[in-house]
């Protein structure tokens, strides 16, 4: 809490995380809420408050706060609690409405995580959350889903939640979204070489020499959760050349990729069919060269 020129006035109750402190040293501690507001302000960056809790700066002098929730500590920074000079009284605060020197100013931290009226709230849990991703891609792996104690959690000492209850499910999965893909002119994408065993390094080509089904094992590949696409039968990561996402750049089989270079970009798309191993998964997507999954 923080207020000025007289109790519960020109500032308000704040909420912010516990690890917050009146003695941290940058500007960072931003996520703060207003939970009651005393008398008619505004957050103002050059005026007012700043939406922040209050930080120290030891070398202030002069023109410069030592407590302030201003972004910097130079230049008369207004919304601050203790000045390193004394032409404020005590320090700059909210000018914008006739409180520049409001004659004091009052600052508070209640640290434990309790209400107003200081009652035991007891945890519970949750709904089951979303079942995470398989564990596995294109083999019988695991998926879970939680329940935590946070519905609410246990605050001002409550209990925390009957850890007897299950609070974790597990059941079975397999996540393969296969398919061929076609480029157009309905050419397939295939290794250059070595079929299901390319070397690492081997590049990708467009071919009509064994049809334009693009069902051959050699030309699946797999859409996995990050947006990766793996030569099904190799394992092996399509990747740009010289691990650089530029037009004109081939594709190549890797047996490692950066992510930062190897996921495609889903986009809808106007022509092409997707395949029954993998319609159930898959809408449309284009990926580098003007690929589409077929």
């Amino acid at each position: 809490m923080m207020d000025a020129n007289s109790r519960r006035h020109w500032g308000g109750i704040f909420q912010a995380p516990s690890s917050y402190s009146f003695m941290a040293t940058n500007d960072k501690q931003t996520n703060v809420q207003l939970i009651r507001k005393f008398d008619d302000w505004e957050y103002s960056w050059w005026s007012s408050l700043n939406q922040r809790m209050p930080w120290f700066d030891a070398k202030g002098t002069g023109t410069k706060a030592l407590l302030t929730t201003s972004s910097s500590p130079t230049n008369y920074p207004s919304g601050s609690i203790i000045w390193a000079g004394t032409d404020r009284h005590p320090a700059d605060w909210i000018s914008a409405v006739g409180m520049r020197d409001p004659g004091v100013i009052w600052y508070w931290v209640n640290e434990d995580d309790c209400d107003e009226d200081r009652k035991p709230v007891n945890g519970k849990l949750s709904q089951w959350s979303n079942w995470t991703r398989c564990d596995k891609l294109c083999e019988h792996g695991k998926e879970k889903r939680y329940k935590t104690c946070s519905n609410p959690k246990p605050r001002c000492g409550g209990k925390n939640c009957d850890l007897s209850i299950s609070v974790e499910e597990e059941r079975p999965c397999m996540y393969c979204p296969e398919s061929g893909i076609r480029s157009y002119g309905d050419y397939c994408v295939a290794p250059n070489t070595g079929g299901c065993s390319p070397p690492d390094g081997a590049y990708l080509v467009l071919t009509k020499s064994r049809g334009t089904a693009c069902n051959q094992t050699d030309m699946i590949f797999v859409f996995d959760w990050d947006g990766v696409i793996h030569h099904k039968c190799s394992k092996k990561v399509v990747c740009p050349q010289d691990n650089n996402p530029t037009y004109g750049n081939k594709l190549m089989l890797k047996d490692k990729c950066d992510l930062s270079v190897s996921r495609h970009k889903r986009s809808t798309i106007s022509r092409g069919v997707i395949g029954n191993a993998a319609r159930d998964k898959f809408t449309k997507y284009t990926v580098m060269l003007g690929f589409r999954l077929v």
